[in-house]
């Protein structure tokens, strides 16, 4: 499993507030170079308006793997389209993904299935099939837009379905958009478009469409159906609560409302060469956290990179200097420090937090906070050598029984169960440590050279 799929948060939300205001070109470029490389796939069916995005995502990569569903009964038209788009666009990776033989022989042996059971036909023919070709990816494209109606009116740019990220780049171009796009690339039309098909699938479900009917008019005529079973309505929930944890707060006025930005995230990705992001060290008192952190800190300011490390000791000098360590007291502490972690990352800083945070519970509730751009780092040196160093004197004081509820001794520490990088800071020396959080960062926050660099 990838980081995105063990965030408990829901990452569409997340997506959507990071592309907040991007074009369709630099939503796909995001997920592909970015966000998801090597791991997001297309599924097209090379329909009248499939050149579009099939465009959008050859201009970012065109080994991006695209996912054709060969039904069976698809037009003759389609898969000579098909064939010339992968020439045109020169697409190196268009899997032709078929049903299962065995499937068709049990369930459809005369190929009639779809006049008297059109959702039993679409669901041994695409929808099992696709379960099966995405099997390796995390997120995967889709061409939907809002205006083709049939309940897809309310479409958002990310969705997440059956675990995965679903991306619809085109959500809300609409008609005139396409046909821009078209004759500004010179992208060739599908062969069915000018008899009158705007959408087009298997050859015994679709039929042209009438003047001034709707996109997909043609789809299932007469029939109640108006999608194949690949696209189905995503609820949108609230993210869960991680068990034991406290609600996170909210305002306490109905009559404040949060501002959108001018400057989008992505925005700043692109000025700065990086994403932002909240790398959050966790481990005992004298781990290394702080001292990995700050090396970590100096080591990519000097390769010209936006990033601060907030250091739990630092914070309780200020913003948490009124906390103490009673177990509510704890939990507010790393609320507050969560909160501003997320604040920074949204401005594009790459935030080092330093937090020993002893419970699992702390440290989901961090990541619920800040989302999918959250990445747990356990420092990882035990107890035994913790307390052998003892920079601080503290476990002196702790074992003298000077400061209670001091984490290790007198109190737990839970180590994560799955973090996203674990420092072994007992056997090896910081150095390496710190050149493989730093190629960590840079392997997943990355976001090519800066604006600045490029226009020069």
């Amino acid at each position: 499993m990838t980081q995105l799929q063990t965030v408990e948060t829901h990452q569409e939300v997340r997506l959507e507030a990071l592309f907040q205001g991007a074009t369709a070109e630099e939503i796909v470029r995001g997920m592909v170079c970015d966000l998801f490389p090597g791991r997001i796939a297309a599924v097209s069916a090379f329909g009248p308006e499939s050149a579009v995005l099939l465009h959008m995502i050859a201009l970012a990569d065109r080994s991006t793997p695209v996912v054709f569903l060969d039904t069976g009964k698809h037009f003759e038209e389609t898969r000579a389209y098909r064939k010339l788009l992968i020439e045109r666009l020169r697409l190196t990776d268009v899997r032709v993904v078929e049903p299962d033989p065995a499937a068709l022989s049990a369930r459809d042996p005369n190929g009639d299935l779809w006049k008297s059971d059109a959702d039993a036909c679409c669901r041994i023919r695409k929808v099992e099939p696709l379960h099966g070709a995405l099997a390796e990816f995390d997120a995967w494209f889709t061409g939907r837009k809002r205006y083709h109606g049939g309940g897809r009116e309310g479409l958002a740019f990310f969705e997440r379905d059956a675990g995965r990220i679903k991306v619809n780049p085109l959500a809300r171009w609409d008609a005139r958009m396409i046909d821009r796009y078209f004759d500004d690339h010179s992208l060739p039309r599908h062969p069915l478009s000018e008899q009158g098909y705007l959408s087009v699938g298997c050859r015994p479900c679709t039929a042209p469409a009438a003047d001034g009917e709707s996109v997909r008019a043609g789809r299932w005529r007469g029939a109640s159906k108006t999608e194949c079973g690949i696209h189905t309505p995503v609820a949108r929930l609230e993210p869960a609560q991680p068990e034991g944890a406290k609600p996170a707060a909210r305002s306490a006025s109905s009559n404040v409302f949060a501002v959108d930005h001018a400057v989008t995230r992505l925005e700043r990705a692109d000025a700065n060469g990086h994403r932002g992001g909240v790398l959050w060290l966790t481990g005992l008192s004298g781990a290394g956290k702080s001292t990995v952190a700050m090396a970590l800190e100096r080591r990519l300011f000097d390769r010209g990179w936006q990033v601060f490390t907030l250091d739990g000791d630092n914070l309780r000098h200020g913003l948490n200097g009124d906390l103490g360590f009673s177990p509510d007291d704890r939990d507010e502490n790393i609320r507050r420090a969560a909160e501003t972690a997320k604040l920074m990352a949204e401005t594009g800083v790459l935030v080092i937090a330093t937090f020993i945070s002893p419970l699992r519970v702390h440290r989901r509730t961090a990541r619920d906070i800040v989302g999918w751009d959250f990445h747990e780092v356990f420092v990882d040196a035990g107890l035994e050598v913790c307390e052998g160093r003892d920079p601080k004197g503290l476990y002196a004081r702790a074992r003298a029984g000077e400061i209670p509820e001091f984490t290790g001794v007198s109190a737990p520490y839970e180590e994560p169960d799955a973090p996203e990088l674990r420092l072994d800071t007992a056997s090896r020396e910081i150095d390496a440590c710190v050149a493989e959080l730093a190629a960590y960062a840079a392997r997943v926050l990355a976001h090519g050279a800066p604006a600045a660099k490029r226009a020069g």
